[in-house]
């Protein structure tokens, strides 16, 4: 069984043919396979890896997906998914570089190997943490974010 990554994607694109695939794309559980589509349309554990940087695409029953429409005609998709040990990078790094669409990022947390981060636009900020290591609080994005000092404090308390 594996850790679950929590993911928070944004995605923005003037399209809104595009956006209705997105959509649909998350609604299905299909996703990572409409980010990055497999070679020879054949699922393996490794190609998944490689292609999404996940084994396996979403789960659309665990999935919340929302759009809001912005300045200038600008459409933003909102994903907030899990997926199988680490985010899904991969596969957001190639819907990025699709006709139309205009900026993608990714926050994303996995709580059971202690990392966190950020990608935006191909650029990845990202840190590692334990409860003997909190230097994370440097980042203070990052954890307000994730709300990591709090959690640090729960943890703490049950400890106690």
């Amino acid at each position: 069984m594996p850790n679950w990554c929590e993911n928070h994607i944004e995605i923005q694109t003037h399209n809104e043919s595009l956006v209705k695939e997105i959509v649909s794309s998350v609604k299905t559980g299909k996703f990572l396979e409409y980010c990055s589509p497999f070679p020879l349309d054949e699922w393996n554990y490794w190609t998944a890896v490689e292609h999404w940087g996940t084994k396996w695409d979403i789960d659309s029953d665990q999935t919340m997906v929302s759009t809001e429409s912005l300045n200038n005609n600008l459409i933003q998709i909102s994903i907030s998914t899990c997926t199988a040990w680490s985010p899904p990078l991969p596969a957001l790094e190639v819907l990025r570089n699709k006709k139309d669409i205009v900026s993608v990022q990714c926050h994303y947390h996995e709580i059971g190997m202690g990392y966190c981060g950020v990608w935006r636009e191909g650029i990845d900020e990202y840190l590692e943490y334990d409860k003997d290591n909190i230097h994370f609080l440097e980042n203070e994005y990052l954890s307000d974010y994730w709300g990591l000092k709090e959690m640090f404090e729960i943890f703490d308390e049950q400890e106690a």
